[in-house]
């Protein structure tokens, strides 16, 4: 977008009908200049919510990435007692994007388990997808 067709907060504000008709239509942010300088990135509540959602999961993938480098570092998940192997658990993520990735070390092997919500139950050893003895 060239910057002559960068609209000011003003436009925005008088024409904002057309302005959000358009940003839903493209699913692109428009950018808001106020005294020719960029100002702001306006952009559907929808596109904001999947860009959101992609850093979150970028996050987790770089988490489970760094378990390479000494994964003993974590302390034993509040779960491991119930299973006949230790589980342990890395807090990702902070308040509402945060959760859990619970993983078991098998010689020089890491397997993530489950990746959970602090909110959600403890895994449970009765669970299928939970690590065979």
């Amino acid at each position: 977008m060239k910057m002559n067709e960068i609209p000011p907060i003003c436009d925005f504000v008088q024409n904002a009908s057309a302005h959000t008709a358009r940003i839903r239509q493209t699913k692109r942010a428009e950018i808001l200049t106020q005294h020719d300088r960029t100002r702001l990135a306006v952009m559907a509540a929808e596109e904001f919510e999947r860009l959101i959602a992609a850093a979150e999961t970028l996050d987790g993938i770089e988490s489970v990435r760094s378990l390479e480098i000494a994964p003993n570092r974590h302390a034993l998940a509040r779960e491991s007692a119930a299973f006949p192997v230790e589980i342990r658990c890395l807090l990702s993520g902070k308040n509402r994007s945060a959760f859990r990735i619970l993983y078991q070390i098998k010689g020089d092997e890491v397997r993530v388990l489950a990746i959970r919500r602090p909110s959600q139950d403890l895994m449970d050893p009765e669970d299928e997808s939970e690590p065979p003895p």
